[in-house]
């Protein structure tokens, strides 16, 4: 369980890099670290989008003996970063996205730096703190 664990914080924060590279790339200059070209492809968002929802939903199921209430949080950001990965694959594919995806863009991926921060933040506050009761 503790590979599952590691899996998913580490696929969360990428996500949360994904969303965020501009912001990471303007203030941390962290975007030279990182091929710009190959984050902005829009297969990575499929990957990441369709790997964070998956373990999301593994996580959620299959809880450790104690079920963590702490482990809400991240779940939910982390169904949150898919869905918004999801959306901005099918924005980039599509000139014409369902009409489900265009209002995900137009609600959340306008402020896409503030929820790939806040998605890295939980990333890493549970992979520091991972069995508080509430996150």
């Amino acid at each position: 369980m503790y590979q599952l664990f590691g899996l998913f914080c580490a696929v969360l924060a990428s996500s949360g890099v994904i969303l965020a590279f501009d912001f990471f790339g303007e203030k941390l200059k962290f975007a030279g670290l990182l091929n710009e070209e190959r984050i902005r492809k829009p297969a990575v968002s499929l990957c990441i989008g369709i790997l964070v929802g998956i373990l999301s939903l593994l996580k959620l199921v299959f809880s450790f003996v104690i079920p963590v209430v702490g482990d809400i949080l991240p779940v939910l950001t982390g169904m949150l970063a898919s869905l918004m990965l999801l959306s901005n694959y099918s924005v980039l594919k599509n000139e014409e996205p369902a009409a489900f995806f265009a209002g995900i863009d137009r609600i959340f991926l306008t402020r896409r730096n503030v929820m790939g921060v806040i998605v890295v933040v939980v990333a890493l506050t549970h992979f520091i703190f991972p069995e508080v009761l509430v996150l």
